[in-house]
């Protein structure tokens, strides 16, 4: 997401580079900030009586939301320690009628590996863990691991990855992260 000072606008870049028209009319936008729970935040110089506000942004669409141990900003383990990494999905207003879900991992060495439903395991081959008609769900348990030592100190970024159709690319029409750090 990012703003427009003169423009006014709210936009949009997806995961393939796509700019979306997110909002507009806003008097003098100076910052975009996505809150911990996942809620869009705008910060406006403003005109007038409109001056120096805080504004949340409210959706009603569709949403998708991953996070790591009950939490979606950042979180650090030390080995020993169990991760859960959970899934909720909203269709909001919007049908889904021919749907993937794409659930992966971005680790720091730059490998990204993608869960298989069928051996509930990760691996590099891009598959989706859902596909059919999409309705609101979750959160649901997509990942469990007793002790993080097994992951390997660093950074990983677990995604979640939504399309609107099926043709077993994950395009991102949705697209939510959280982060782990091992020690």
């Amino acid at each position: 997401m990012f703003a427009d000072y003169c423009g006014g606008w709210i936009r949009s870049r997806s995961a393939t580079g796509a700019v979306t028209n997110f909002a507009s009319g806003i008097s003098l936008p100076v910052d975009v900030a996505v809150s911990l729970d996942g809620r869009l935040y705008y910060l406006a110089r403003g005109t007038g009586a409109e001056t120096g506000i805080v504004a949340k942004v409210d959706y009603t669409g569709s949403t998708v939301l991953i996070t790591a141990n009950g939490n979606h900003g950042g979180v650090t383990l030390a080995p020993g320690q169990e991760l859960q990494v959970a899934v909720a999905f909203s269709s909001g207003s919007s049908f889904f009628p021919q749907a993937e879900l794409y659930v992966g991992v971005a680790r720091q060495d730059g490998t990204t590996l993608w869960l298989d439903r069928n051996t509930m395991m990760f691996g590099p081959a891009v598959v989706p863990v859902y596909s059919g008609a999409l309705g609101t769900f979750g959160p649901v348990l997509a990942v469990d691991i007793a002790d993080v030592s097994a992951l390997g100190p660093g950074n990983h970024w677990w995604l979640v990855i939504v399309d609107n159709d099926s043709n077993g690319v994950p395009n991102a029409t949705l697209l939510d992260y959280t982060k782990t750090t091992i020690q």
